[in-house]
């Protein structure tokens, strides 16, 4: 996947508007590394390492899902776009969640509930946290909670067709995710309300539902111009 793909582009955009999903399922720990400040500024070293952790497990998430895709894909051969096209509904289905506030990707969820029951004990032991180390331990073993958003962008990642492509997807998705979550784990409560305001919950919907249309538009035309 070269620099100038678009999917790098969708994967920024979606983390940007799905913040407000983000602060929800994570928002309560990002918030409370904040408060931590100890001498130094330890508080948002602990926010940047924290962030910088769910990065990392983003990174290897996208690789897996990358690393399968591309076998998929060649199982598939010519219709390999109808990946892809999958993944774009799940987009447009985050963007319908953020918009009505139904969690339309409580099934896909589910899924990942029996890894994350092995993962959180893990994630426990984190807490609570007293350096940016631990943060981005805890951070790195929170990236693998059961998301729906994070869900649908990994099978997007699955649509690149490479690990590396995969793994590039998932941190331009992280980076995007990263201003919001920083801004509450600095500054608490009060932006926390904000991003999670119903308001701006119904612009990011509408931002992710336009990017998951967009995405669409790609595989729909190379499997049009198999089919015509």
């Amino acid at each position: 996947m070269g620099g100038t793909d678009p999917t790098l582009i969708a994967g920024l955009v979606a983390g940007l508007a799905g913040s407000s999903h983000c602060i929800g399922m994570c928002g309560g720990i990002a918030a409370a590394l904040g408060s931590t400040a100890a001498p130094g500024g330890r508080g948002v070293a602990c926010v940047l390492g924290y962030n910088l952790g769910r990065v990392a497990s983003y990174a290897i998430i996208g690789g897996i899902a990358g690393l399968l895709g591309a076998g998929i894909g060649q199982g598939l051969g010519p219709a390999a776009p109808l990946l892809r096209l999958f993944a774009a509904v799940l987009v447009i289905l985050v963007g319908i969640q953020l918009t009505l506030n139904r969690n339309l990707l409580a099934p896909l969820e589910r899924v990942g509930l029996r890894l994350w029951q092995h993962i959180a004990p893990l994630a426990q032991r984190c807490m609570p946290v007293h350096n940016p180390a631990m943060a981005f331990a805890l951070g790195g073993l929170w990236g693998w909670l059961p998301c729906g958003l994070v869900y649908a962008m990994a099978l997007t990642a699955a649509g690149v067709g490479s690990a590396g492509g995969g793994a590039a997807f998932m941190i331009a998705f992280g980076i995007g995710t990263i201003p919001a979550m920083a801004l509450v784990g600095v500054a608490g409560g009060r932006l926390s309300r904000f991003f999670q305001h119903q308001g701006f919950r119904r612009v990011a919907g509408v931002a992710v539902l336009a990017l998951g249309i967009w995405t669409a538009v790609f595989p729909v035309r190379a499997l049009l111009r198999m089919w015509l």
